[in-house]
């Protein structure tokens, strides 16, 4: 049961006789200066949120108008080069032409290299057997001399394996 607001122990009443002793201040603070400074950050605020939506972009075009002036100069820069490459080429031609000592192109030789390499005679030889199993498939394959055929190979693995289980 909780006990009745005027059965206060005595230590709640020299609290409550204490806040009953106070009185209320007028605030220093002034709510006109309050509002005036709560406009002006809030003013700040939209002024730098604009320098970053139009002062960025802007200072990035402006970085970008000297990339392409260079970038301009470059190319013409390498136009002319190649230019005068050209026209010095055709100068030397006639140059060499007029001293009867015109260049002749570069001798080519053909090597005619074989389609397919020839195999050895051996019917058993690695690399005939390779060829074979990778044209054709293992497949294809002849069984060896001297072995039996698959078929008759089964035939006796069969016929082991009953004399096993019988004994």
């Amino acid at each position: 049961m909780s006990p009745e607001p005027n059965d206060l122990g005595p230590e709640l009443k020299s609290l409550e006789a204490a806040l009953a002793g106070l009185a209320p201040r007028s605030s220093t603070v002034d709510r006109d200066q309050l509002l005036y400074a709560a406009g002006a950050a809030a003013a700040q605020s939209v002024t730098q949120r604009r320098l970053l939506a139009f002062g960025l972009p802007t200072v990035l075009a402006l970085l970008l108008v000297p990339l392409f002036v260079f970038g301009g100069l470059w190319m013409q820069e390498r136009q002319t080069r190649i230019a005068e490459h050209q026209q010095h080429a055709a100068e030397m031609e006639t140059v060499l032409a007029k001293l009867n000592m015109v260049p002749t192109p570069p001798v080519v030789v053909a090597v005619k290299t074989r389609d397919e390499p020839s195999l050895p005679s051996d019917k058993n030889s690695y690399l005939r057997l390779r060829k074979v199993v990778l044209t054709s498939g293992a497949e294809a394959l002849e069984s060896p001399p001297g072995t039996a055929s698959s078929d008759s190979q089964m035939e006796s693995l069969r016929a082991r394996d009953a004399w096993l289980q019988g004994i």
